[in-house]
């Protein structure tokens, strides 16, 4: 038997911001600690569990802050799949390596062995779409790419 290859999509979003890159780094650090203390003081328990958040060195973009979470996501789920999905599978697995201006997020559903998604953020100065290829993509993903 072969296997089915690997479903993969690479969209790019070009997003302008009305802000630098380090007025955007600093109101990112203070909404993520914001909402991720938010989080674990909901009286049901907590959404966010964070098992790991220690410096790194991401050998491409240097040193930066690895995040280990785990999202509790059985009580945001619609009412049908909570009615058969026990809370115990409802975990979403969060792995961060924020090297800013570059991030790179893993988000991982226990449940679904295969499910992955990866979000790579680079965040420039300038005007939007002023780079044409601002992660470094090798040619067969460039190909690819879809551009928003």
């Amino acid at each position: 038997l072969q296997r089915p290859a690997a479903m993969v999509v690479i969209v790019e979003f070009r997003i302008p911001m009305p802000l630098t890159t380090e007025e955007y780094r600093i109101g990112n650090l203070f909404t993520t600690a914001k909402t991720t203390k938010l989080e674990a003081q909901r009286s049901e328990g907590a959404g966010v569990e964070v098992i790991k958040n220690e410096p790194c060195t991401h050998p491409k973009y240097g040193p930066g802050q690895y995040t280990l979470k785990k999202y509790y996501i059985h009580d945001k789920l619609p009412g049908w799949l909570r009615a058969i999905l026990p809370k115990a599978n409802a975990v979403m697995v969060e792995e961060s390596y924020n090297c800013f201006p570059y991030v790179r997020t893993e988000l991982k559903i226990e449940l679904f062995k295969k499910f992955k998604m990866t979000i790579e953020t680079q965040l420039r100065d300038g005007p939007a779409g002023s780079e044409d290829n601002a992660l470094q993509l090798p040619a067969r993903l460039l190909k690819k790419r879809q551009v928003e």
